[in-house]
C-alpha cells in the first residue's frame, strides 16, 4: 500500500490509499463540483464518493460516472465483491472456465482465435477435469495453458503383414507428435518405429518396403523400411484412427520372388523364379507346388521325393523337410534347393524311365529290376501254381524260368 496526494483544481487536497496503480481502495472526500478521484464516482444519494462497482472503471478525476469494463475473454464473467471495486482502467478482473478438452488461448493481437477457451485439437484429449482461469484486462494466470491441460492421445498401430505367406502381424503405439514405442506406456518415445515393429524376422526382410495405409501399397507410406516417420504426416496418420484409437497400416513387399532350384541326378539344376504374389483363384501360388521330377533316373530306380534345403542366416545348410510331387514348398529363404531322392524298384516289378511296371502274371522279379527280361517264373511249390478243371499243379524241377529266355 502506498499514499498518493492528489490536488483537485488546485484548491482541495485529499489523501487516497490504492492497492495498485489500476485500483483505488479509498475514495476520500468529495472535491469541488462533486469531483471524485479516478476509480470513484459521486453518489448523489449519499453525497459521497463511492468506489466504482465490480465490472466498471473510471480513469479520470471528476464528477463523471463509472464505465463498463469491456476487456475480457469470450464467455468470461467479471469477478464480484468489494475486493474487485474501484478500478481506474479497463482491466477489471474476470474468470472463465474451460471444459476438459479445451485450453485457454492467451491474448494475441490480430488473432481471432485468441483470448478464449479453444479445443485442444485433433490428437489431444483433456485431463477429464474442467479448468478455471482468472485474469485482468488481456492477461491471464496461465492456469489453463495448453501444456497443462492438453494430453497427447496414444494410438494403437495395427501393422498387418499384408501377405498370405510372409511376414508377421505387428503391434506398436503412437503418442501424438511425440513418437512411437512397442508398449503403450514406455519410458520414452522414439521418433521412428522401433525395430521390433518392423519385418526384420522375415526371410524377405530386405524386400520389406515400409508400412502404407492401403494394402496394395498404392497409398501413403507412413513408415519406410527402416521405420522412419515424416513428422508432417501426424495429422494424416491420426485421421486413420477408428473410435478405439486404432490405426491399421499394411506392410508393403517389393519383388518378392523365391528361386527354386530343381536338381537332377547329375547335380545340376533348373531354376524356377516363383513370384509368390501371383495367387490363383483357389488362393494358391502354383509355383510353390513341387513339380514332377524331369531328370534322368538310373536303371531299376524310382524317384521318391525331393529333399528340401536352404542356406540359413548362419551360412550353414538347413533342412526344410521332404517334399513329394505336388507338395507345398516352404518359403524359408529366397533360394530353396530341391534335390531328388531315389528308391530301388520293388520286387515283383521292373522300373524304366521312372515308371514302375508289374511283372507279367505268373512271374516275379528281384528288387532293382529294370526290364521285363528281369521277370521270371519259379519252379516247385514256391513258384507259380497252375490250375484247370482237373486241379492245380506246380512246374516240376528247380530253378527259374526267365520271361524272355
Amino acid at each position: 500500500m502506498r499514499k498518493i496526494i492528489l490536488s483537485a483544481l488546485g484548491i482541495f487536497l485529499f489523501c487516497v490509499t490504492v492497492a495498485n496503480a489500476e485500483q483505488t481502495t479509498d475514495c476520500g472526500n468529495v472535491g469541488a463540483n462533486n469531483s471524485c478521484i479516478a476509480g470513484c464516482y459521486f453518489a448523489s444519494s449519499s453525497n459521497k464518493c463511492s468506489l466504482c462497482k465490480p465490472g466498471t472503471y473510471k480513469n479520470t478525476v471528476g464528477s463523471g460516472e463509472c464505465s463498463d469494463c469491456t476487456v475480457k475473454p469470450t464467455g468470461a464473467e467479471f469477478l464480484t465483491g468489494t475486493a474487485y471495486s474501484g478500478f481506474t482502467t479497463n482491466t477489471c478482473p474476470w474468470t472463465v472456465t474451460c471444459q476438459s478438452g479445451q485450453y485457454f488461448n492467451p491474448y494475441a493481437e490480430n488473432d481471432a482465435n485468441s483470448f478464449k477457451c479453444v479445443s485442444c485439437g485433433n490428437g489431444y484429449s483433456g485431463t477429464g477435469t474442467d479448468c478455471t482461469v482468472t485474469g485482468s484486462g488481456n492477461t491471464d494466470d496461465g492456469n489453463c495453458s495448453f501444456e497443462k491441460v492438453c494430453v497427447p492421445n496414444v494410438y494403437t498401430l495395427d501393422l498387418k503383414k499384408a501377405h498370405w505367406i510372409i511376414g508377421k502381424n505387428k503391434t506398436a503405439y503412437a503418442k501424438y507428435e511425440e513418437g512411437f514405442a512397442t508398449t503403450n506406456n514406455p519410458t520414452g518415445w522414439s521418433a521412428s518405429l522401433p525395430a521390433g515393429a518392423l519385418q526384420n524376422e522375415s526371410v524377405f526382410k530386405n524386400k520389406f518396403n515400409g508400412y502404407f495405409d492401403k494394402e496394395k501399397c498404392d497409398g501413403t507410406m507412413f513408415f519406410n523400411n527402416q521405420g522412419v516417420f515424416t513428422q508432417s504426416l501426424w495429422p494424416k496418420l491420426i485421421e486413420k484412427a477408428n473410435g478405439n484409437k486404432e490405426i491399421t497400416l499394411y506392410a508393403c513387399w517389393k519383388d518378392v520372388t523365391v528361386e527354386i532350384r530343381y536338381y537332377n541326378s547329375e547335380n545340376t539344376y533348373s531354376l524356377v523364379k516363383c513370384d509368390i504374389n501371383n495367387v490363383n483363384e483357389q488362393g494358391e501360388v502354383e509355383c510353390l507346388k513341387a513339380q514332377s521330377y524331369a531328370g534322368s533316373v538310373g536303371a531299376g530306380k524310382l524317384f521318391l521325393y525331393y529333399e528340401c534345403s536352404y542356406t540359413a542366416d548362419s551360412g550353414e545348410t538347413a533342412s526344410c523337410g521332404n517334399i513329394e510331387v505336388g507338395g507345398d514348398i516352404p518359403v524359408v529363404a529366397e533360394t530353396v534347393n530341391l534335390k531328388p531322392v531315389f528308391g530301388i524298384c520293388p520286387s515283383g516289378s521292373y522300373c524304366s524311365n521312372n515308371i514302375q511296371y508289374n511283372c507279367p502274371v505268373g512271374t516275379t522279379s528281384p528288387e532293382n529290376a529294370s526290364s521285363v527280361g528281369d521277370c521270371y517264373m519259379v519252379r516247385g511249390e514256391e513258384g507259380t501254381q497252375f490250375c484247370d478243371n482237373n486241379g492245380c499243379f506246380y512246374l516240376p524241377g528247380t530253378g527259374k524260368i526267365s520271361y524272355n529266355p
